[in-house]
């Protein structure tokens, strides 16, 4: 049996936050789900609502802000709204298995260039798997 921890492990803090994902690493999860979304330049963030209203300090949809704007927001606990970069170059040395969950078709090709970049690089030991996937995007990588 896999434990995979929802929303990054939500239930050990915010959700969606590097933080709460490293938590629930130390506390024995195999993986971390994510939800990831496209900020309004185009790079992909970890949000799980179309809108910041529920889960930060700020308001508005999450496609109309820029992923520096996203980042200063307050997702609990001091912690950022990060973008997936971040959350890679953070969790890709561990044996963590990431799951990524796609919230709009929108996000599917900013993601998969990324992912497939470190990738490419070898910079990246863990498995990413995504879900709720276009074949559009796969077949452009």
């Amino acid at each position: 049996m896999m434990i995979i921890a929802h929303r990054g492990g939500h239930a050990l803090g915010p959700e969606n936050t590097i933080g709460t994902m490293e938590k629930a690493i130390a506390a024995g999860a195999h993986g971390v789900e994510m939800d990831i979304r496209c900020s309004l330049d185009n790079k992909p963030v970890l949000m799980h609502d179309s809108t910041v209203d529920r889960t930060t300090n700020g308001s508005g949809a999450v496609y109309q802000m820029t992923a520096d704007k996203l980042e200063t927001l307050d997702a609990g606990e001091g912690r950022a709204v990060p973008p997936l970069r971040k959350v890679l170059d953070t969790l890709r040395t561990t044996d963590a298995i990431m799951m990524l969950e796609l919230k709009h078709p929108a996000t599917a090709l900013a993601t998969a260039e990324m992912v497939n970049s470190l990738f490419a690089q070898k910079t990246c030991r863990t498995a990413c798997n995504y879900y709720q996937f276009l074949p559009s995007a796969i077949d452009a990588n």
